[in-house]
């Protein structure tokens, strides 16, 4: 059973309650991203099996997931905020990890886009209540290594959906490798659901949180300048960034005949030992940066995506397997440098009335600009050069798409709001 946490009130659990529970919503992270990610690294079996475009790849890993992955973010984020974040959870969990499962009887583009949606469905109410839960659970010096940690389980999801997925879908097909996959959630969902206890929402009170209108938090979130600016940001990186997690491995096949002496394999551990690093080495900064008074958004996301551009570019171009691979998981590495400040950022923005909405909104707009506009731009400018060559046609459309670092940039040194005053206990 779970470390027991304190009554009711505005105490933070403790210690060891607080770090049982950031296990459990690490693997529910690592989780997330595996099943989201594992459909990338089966692109090309999935797209000779049933007969797809580039565009059709493109919509599944891309809109088919992140439009409704976004839009149900915020009524679950909206009863996470209200009722048992825990329970939310545990519930979105069983979803996506069931839809997974399904997809490995999808015959059609039509049938696998549906459980695709399915996942969607379920991972929006994955992150928005874990967020919540860790600002209950850590004090705000606490708070960026924390979410520093939750975040490194996106860095084990990838390189798990992206290495074990290659792996058992080479073993057992694509179809059989959705199932295995998505086994493990169900039965994280019960041991969230059945362990995990609730902290005391610090600043708000239980039967306040239940009986407040939710259209205030609404508006207040929509004017918050602040996280407007980090969304819009962290939306256009996500357009790098989610384009090339999701492509890289299919350029890899196209180019270098990818299941060959083992370079997809050795993509994903690069991969994710580079988005490990990265997440985990961004919380470890935002929280040096902020110590000493600095702006870690301004100072951390800017420098890292003017460095995540040219390293991709370099991929992109790279004529050998070798300094594709290590040019990728570089440029990969200075992507994750910024998930840690910039989901701080959001947290300490927000009330402890909106703590889940906040986190949903940035994941509304960032999703549904990078998540699904990335992948499916890339798509797209493929599908329309082909006459290059599929290799150099995917190239270049993961060219453009990188190309957003820039715009991203400018926004992060935008000058930075103030942040929404946070207690410490």
């Amino acid at each position: 059973m779970a470390p027991p946490l304190p009554a009711q009130g505005h105490a933070r659990p403790s210690r060891p309650a607080a770090i049982y529970a950031l296990v459990l919503l690490t693997l529910s992270y690592a989780l997330n991203f595996m099943d989201r990610y594992a459909l990338a690294a089966m692109a090309e079996a999935i797209k000779a099996d049933l007969k797809l475009t580039d565009t059709q790849v493109g919509l599944l890993i891309g809109f088919a997931f992140s439009l409704v992955y976004s839009v149900c973010g915020i009524p679950l984020a909206l009863l996470a905020d209200r009722t048992s974040r825990k329970r939310v959870l545990a519930a979105s969990i069983a979803v996506w990890s069931l839809m997974t499962m399904l997809g490995a009887r999808a015959g059609s583009f039509v049938a696998l886009a549906a459980c695709r949606m399915g996942v969607g469905v379920g991972e929006a109410g994955g992150v928005p209540p874990a967020h919540a839960l860790l600002a209950d659970l850590f004090s705000p010096r606490s708070l960026p290594a924390a979410i520093g940690v939750y975040s490194s389980g996106s860095a084990v999801g990838l390189a798990l959906g992206l290495g074990l997925g290659a792996a058992l879908a080479e073993t057992y097909g694509w179809r059989q490798a959705l199932v295995i996959l998505g086994a493990p959630g169900l039965i994280l969902a019960a041991v969230i659901w059945l362990t995990l206890r609730e902290p005391a929402r610090t600043g708000l009170r239980r039967a306040q949180a239940a009986r407040r209108p939710f259209w205030p938090d609404l508006l207040g979130v929509a004017r918050n300048a602040g996280l407007r600016r980090l969304s819009m940001a962290m939306s256009l990186a996500a357009v790098a960034g989610f384009g090339a997690l999701a492509w890289l491995p299919a350029l890899l096949h196209r180019r270098f005949a990818g299941g060959a002496d083992g370079l997809d394999q050795a993509l994903s551990q690069a991969i994710g030992a580079a988005n490990l690093g990265g997440v985990l080495l961004g919380g470890v900064i935002a929280g040096f940066v902020a110590r000493r008074g600095g702006d870690s958004v301004r100072i951390v996301c800017s420098a890292s995506v003017l460095a995540a551009a040219p390293l991709l570019w370099t991929a992109c171009a790279a004529a050998t397997p070798g300094p594709f691979v290590a040019a990728a998981a570089a440029g990969v590495f200075f992507h994750s440098l910024i998930l840690a400040p910039v989901m701080t950022g959001v947290q300490q923005l927000a009330g402890p009335e909106s703590r889940a909405l906040s986190s949903a909104s940035l994941l509304l707009v960032m999703n549904i600009v990078g998540l699904g506009g990335g992948p499916f731009l890339i798509g797209v400018l493929s599908d329309s050069l082909q006459d290059l060559g599929s290799a150099a046609a995917l190239s270049i459309a993961l060219g453009v798409a990188i190309a957003s670092y820039l715009l991203a940039a400018a926004l992060f040194l935008a000058p930075a709001p103030n942040a929404h005053p946070q207690r410490e206990a």
